[in-house]
C-alpha cells in the first residue's frame, strides 16, 4: 500500500510500505518534514509555488520517483508556509 514517498532505511523515498508498519510512519513523517522545511525556505526566498515545486523536486531527486504526489505535497506545504 503506497501513500506517497517516504524515506526507507536505505535513504531512498519509495511509495510502498506495509499498512501499519511503524517504519512507514517514521519515514513518511521524515519525508513530509523535509518537504515542509525545503518549501518554506523557498517561499521565504520569494519563490512562487511553481518555482518551489521545481526546486524542491530537484533537491529530492530520484529519492522520490512519484513526482505527482511530491508536487501535491509541496503545494500544500507552500500554502501553509509563512
Amino acid at each position: 500500500m503506497g501513500v506517497g514517498c517516504w524515506r526507507s532505511g536505505s535513504g531512498r523515498y519509495t511509495g510502498r510500505a506495509a499498512a501499519g508498519n511503524a517504519g512507514f510512519i517514521v519515514g513518511y513523517r521524515s519525508y513530509l518534514t523535509e518537504v515542509r522545511d525545503r518549501t518554506a525556505a523557498e517561499r521565504r526566498a520569494g519563490k512562487t509555488a511553481d518555482e518551489a515545486v521545481e526546486a524542491v523536486a530537484a533537491a529530492l531527486g530520484s529519492r522520490c520517483p512519484d513526482r505527482a504526489r511530491l508536487a501535491g505535497a509541496i503545494k500544500a506545504a507552500y500554502a501553509e508556509a509563512r
